[in-house]
């Protein structure tokens, strides 16, 4: 079969060879399915909750003196002037379930199309990964094929060479 024949098979596989390497490329920043938000969400507010030290709060209360800042008990002393404040933990732990409410209806609101479920991400990666394998394998064997019958194809320019130099026998 000579290159003109193969140049379209070639152009087809490097097609299909785009779309895995955009979907590969793409899946990780795909938005997760609402259930999968929502337990993020759950982990989040729970993991922060936890930092929150209640005691430590309520020591502002019983010291001596007229200033009460339950805010720098919880902070962090950056200078003798300033106090970084993470509201985080106390906001969680005082208002956990209506931050979970509001923030709930907020992700089930949004507008996006998911990609698959975490705990479906690792298989649909490794497929992608195979897929693209098995399409790149092809694409050399075309490239062979043309260059055996002396009307040379040429190499995409992000070619994987352990790919180029494998012996015919282990494509």
């Amino acid at each position: 079969m000579t290159s003109k024949a193969l140049a379209p098979r070639l152009a087809e596989l490097r097609d299909k060879i785009t779309q895995t390497q955009a979907e590969l490329a793409t899946l990780p920043d795909q938005p997760l399915p609402a259930a999968d938000a929502l337990a993020r969400l759950d982990a989040w507010i729970a993991s922060e909750a936890a930092r929150f030290d209640p005691t430590q709060a309520a020591r502002s209360f019983t010291d001596q003196g007229t200033r009460i800042n339950i805010l720098e008990a919880q902070g962090l002393r950056n200078s003798d002037a300033s106090v970084l404040t993470d509201m985080a933990p106390m906001l969680c732990s005082l208002f956990g379930p209506e931050i979970r409410a509001r923030l709930g209806e907020a992700i089930k609101a949004l507008p996006l199309t998911p990609g698959p479920a975490l705990k479906d991400r690792p298989a649909r990666l490794q497929h992608l990964r195979d897929e693209l394998d098995r399409l790149e394998r092809g694409e050399e064997r075309l490239i062979r094929e043309a260059e055996a019958a002396g009307e040379p194809l040429e190499r995409r320019g992000d070619a994987r060479p352990e790919l180029v130099l494998l012996p015919d026998g282990m494509l």
